[in-house]
């Protein structure tokens, strides 16, 4: 049988596990204190203490990726497409031969 002290002690330290603040109460606390002039700025992600479970990124992705998956360049409005081509690494405004070619336009 179990002394009265060893479980008042034991559920002392229960309480205490259980009335830990969770992940979004010390994130709403931070920003308290930020708000308030800590000069505390938030984690990044890659940084230590960034907390591994506050993955949003991708979020729709992961639970449904059919609908999220990219869809061809036949079903893109123009301005997506336009987009998209523009923002392509090969033949958008970030590519070398775009690069050379405001270079010898003079811009």
């Amino acid at each position: 049988m179990i002394s009265f002290k060893k479980f008042n002690e034991a559920w002392e330290e229960w309480e205490s596990l259980v009335e830990k603040d969770g992940l979004w109460d010390n994130i709403r606390q931070k920003k308290a204190r930020m708000k308030a002039g800590s000069g505390e700025k938030k984690a990044k992600p890659g940084d230590k203490d960034y907390p591994k479970t506050l993955n949003v990124e991708n979020y729709g992705a992961m639970r449904n990726p059919e609908k999220h998956a990219e869809k061809p360049d036949s079903e893109l409005s123009f301005e997506q497409r336009r987009k998209k081509r523009m923002n392509d690494p090969k033949r958008g405004i970030n590519s070398p031969a775009f690069k050379e070619f405001m270079r010898k336009q003079g811009m």
